[in-house]
């Protein structure tokens, strides 16, 4: 009974033992729903034929590359800023701090900025040939190899391209220097590269300070003009007032007024005295009260002109006009205020307009070089040891990263 039992058993034990195992992952697949991929652990022979192709093949072609076959490129290096007369630096009490700092209007960030967008064109290219710099024989020199070489009938597109990697400008923004470095395959190619793209930024520089000059030039001139324009056409309203008027002075002339206006009354408060003592004295028919009676009616007539004058009514044609004087102190303050508004314009307008023009033949942009070029002794490229290791850590990390993706993959399953 009991051998039965215990073979039962047995026969149990061994059924379940030969009963397929599932396994977490594999019910894990099934619920997410993940393709069966046929990813296998590579065997070792695979695995080292991987790293032979991703690491090690790599290394040796970048040992024999920059070892053997890679020309040797020189750099030449110098730094510059652009400034103009019209920066100012450091304090204003003219301390030295800010000498070599950057200015503080946008003027020079500005026109450096539009200086590395020249220098990294194809005019500036055409312009460095056309002084006698051989731009695309030194990028196409028999002395480089035939990956870094430009071909000799390259398209300006292609020129600008390996021009723009043999000569590379930088910016600072907080000193307002600009950093030049130029590669060539000889040492004499890249001092001139330097030297020629120096001399560039001076003539841009130059060029472009001439035109805001003339600009600005231009501008006064023409502001000259319409200021003159506006002073003789208010100097002619000022004679035409004074010729309709016939008076040179208005001010003077209302002064005169005003002055025989106070003796004509005197002298009427004094001739009605005297007949009024007359009258009371009884000498009503005295040929002298006859006489100042005579006299004070012509004094009255002389004061009611010199009111006609000034309202405006008279007739005579040598007096004021028939607007009133007035109306005469009104149009002469006006046109004399208006004269000296034209005159004080037409003076700022020839003040400017004289500066400008001493100031064009200055020098007002000009390039300010703080490291000069010098030619280098020895070749800076290619680094036989450090490029090769570069290689060989850049492709060890990439096969790594493949290593971890092929695992991870594997894992999904």
């Amino acid at each position: 009974m009991s051998d039965t039992s215990s073979a039962g058993t047995s026969q149990t034990v061994e059924t379940r033992a030969k009963a397929p195992a599932v396994s977490s992952s594999s019910s894990s697949r099934a619920a997410i729903g993940l393709p069966a991929f046929p990813l296998e652990l590579p065997r070792r022979s695979s695995g080292l034929l991987v790293f032979a192709l991703m690491v090690i093949l790599p290394t040796f072609i970048a040992f024999v590359y920059y070892d053997l076959l890679a020309a040797p490129q020189y750099q030449t290096q110098a730094t510059f800023a652009i400034r103009s007369t019209s920066d100012h630096y450091g304090s204003e009490t003219g301390g030295g701090a800010g000498i070599f700092g950057p200015p503080t209007g946008p003027v020079s960030a500005t026109q450096s900025y539009g200086l590395l967008s020249y220098l990294n064109s194809a005019p500036a290219i055409e312009d460095l040939t056309q002084t006698g710099v051989n731009v695309r024989g030194m990028l196409s020199s028999s002395r480089a190899d035939f990956l870094s070489r430009l071909s000799s009938h390259a398209k300006i597109e292609d020129v600008v391209a390996d021009w723009r990697k043999k000569v590379r400008l930088q910016y600072d923004v907080t000193k307002g220097i600009i950093t030049l470095n130029t590669y060539a395959f000889t040492a004499n190619d890249s001092y001139t590269l330097a030297d020629g793209v120096l001399q560039l930024s001076e003539r841009m520089a130059n060029t472009i300070s001439q035109r805001v000059q003339q600009d600005a030039v231009k501008y006064a001139e023409e502001s000259l003009k319409e200021t003159e324009k506006n002073l003789t056409e208010t100097r002619n309203r000022l004679a035409d007032f004074r010729a309709r008027t016939g008076v040179v002075d208005a001010e003077r002339s209302n002064q005169s007024e005003i002055n025989m206006e106070q003796a004509l009354r005197q002298a009427l408060f004094a001739a009605q005295s005297q007949a009024d003592d007359l009258r009371r004295s009884g000498g009503m028919n005295s040929p002298a009260l006859a006489s100042l009676q005579q006299k004070i009616t012509t004094i009255k007539s002389q004061i009611s002109e010199i009111h006609q004058r000034v309202s405006g009514g008279s007739a005579d044609h040598a007096a004021a006009p028939t607007e009133g004087w007035a109306s005469v102190m009104d149009t002469n303050t006006l046109l004399l205020d208006q004269m000296k508004e034209a005159q004080t314009h037409y003076d700022e307008a020839r003040n400017t307009l004289r500066e400008l023009r001493q100031n064009a033949v200055k020098q007002n942009a000009y390039v300010l070089i703080y490291v000069r070029p010098v030619k280098a002794g020895e070749a800076t490229f290619p680094r036989y040891l450090l490029s090769p290791l570069t290689v060989t850590g850049c492709a060890f990390i990439a096969w790594a990263i493949s290593l971890l993706l092929f695992y991870a993959l594997r894992d999904s399953r």
